[in-house]
């Protein structure tokens, strides 16, 4: 952020995926999503059909701080997001956010702030993952649970090396992922990712045709065919890699 703040600060406007969002306005969204998520019809632990897998899976989750029966009340995709991270930054209890950092730079200069997305549509693509998905998902960590260390050391070196356009293909290769393992992911990142990245290359347009826009994402949405990168070119802007 501190190499991006002249460009921050010299912007007419910036937007952020969910912008100007106190971090209790994110928690409190956040919270009643996830009370919402709470209160699953059947045990979206009966989408790992191994047993011996499923009883792995168990306990990653009671590694994570949670008793097996409130996992067992999650929709499918809440369980899965308690994978999205390393133990050991999820036990971090005030990770700082990137985005934070850039909103608080141009609420300093009383530059606007935009949303690209709200909180409800980035459940909204969580939950399009049906329970059979996340079932597939949960059986292959549950083979491979150094996957979710592994995928975040190699994102994080990626990232501090500037080379987050080579990020996807990097970890199918640095993961030695299997063919299955590979096809689950791209699955995951097309639900997470792409769709969401059409979302916010529409909401971007207007700020981007009137100039001097700061638009500011997550890594993981720049690269790759349907990257922000790509079809922001396809409109017709070219990109160019500062850093």
């Amino acid at each position: 952020v501190d190499r991006a703040a002249p460009q921050v600060r010299g912007a007419r406007i910036v937007a952020t995926e969910l912008g100007s969002m106190t971090r209790l306005g994110k928690a409190l969204s956040m919270a009643r999503v996830t009370l919402k998520a709470m209160s699953a019809a059947e045990d979206p632990l009966r989408f790992v059909e191994d047993a011996d897998k499923r009883k792995r899976i168990e306990a990653m989750i009671v590694e994570r701080s949670l008793d097996v029966a409130t996992a067992r009340k999650m929709e499918p995709w809440l369980l899965l997001t308690l994978f999205a991270l390393p133990l050991c930054e999820m036990m971090k209890v005030d990770r700082e956010v990137v985005d934070d950092r850039v909103v608080t730079l141009a609420e300093a200069r009383k530059i606007p702030v935009e949303a690209l997305e709200t909180v409800d549509e980035q459940i909204a693509a969580l939950s399009s993952l049906d329970g059979a998905f996340v079932g597939r998902y949960l059986a292959s960590l549950a083979d491979r649970p150094t996957l979710i260390d592994d995928a975040f050391e190699t994102m994080v070196r990626l990232y501090t090396q500037s080379r987050v356009a080579g990020a996807l293909p990097a970890l199918r290769h640095a993961l030695k992922m299997e063919e299955s393992e590979y096809e689950l992911n791209r699955v995951f990142m097309k639900k997470l990712l792409g769709d969401r990245n059409i979302v916010m290359r529409d909401r971007s347009r207007p700020m981007l045709a009137k100039g001097r826009a700061f638009i500011a994402v997550g890594a993981l949405h720049l690269s790759g065919a349907d990257g922000l990168v790509e079809l922001f070119r396809k409109d017709g802007y070219k990109v160019s890699k500062v850093w």
